[in-house]
């Protein structure tokens, strides 16, 4: 399958731009939409993760920013599996259970 990328990279990008990367999951470059992008560690602060990216085609580098906006319990302390309860930090009630 040929990518999608085009010949000369963009060396600006709109918030449509963005907008469309996001809704690519993230998968291919917004400067000139090759899908061979890297990405580095990832770095976290308080509520918020950063990971640089890199394309290996066109040689752009961004970073790309995460929010956190909820928790997922998958087993408590005392060992018991708990797979139901969504807790989220952000707008919103509380999800499949989770107390109020």
């Amino acid at each position: 399958m040929a990518d999608e990328s085009t010949s000369t990279p963009k060396t600006d990008l709109t918030p449509e731009d963005a907008k469309n990367y996001t809704e690519r999951a993230y998968a291919k470059c917004p400067f000139c939409g090759d899908s061979r992008i890297e990405g580095g560690s990832i770095s976290i602060e308080q509520n918020y993760a950063h990971q640089d990216v890199f394309c290996t085609e066109c040689d752009a580098e961004w970073s790309d920013s995460y929010r956190l906006e909820g928790l997922l319990v998958t087993r408590t302390p005392d060992g018991r599996d708990f797979r139901h309860g969504e807790y989220p930090l952000i707008d919103g009630p509380p999800q499949d259970g989770a107390p109020a």
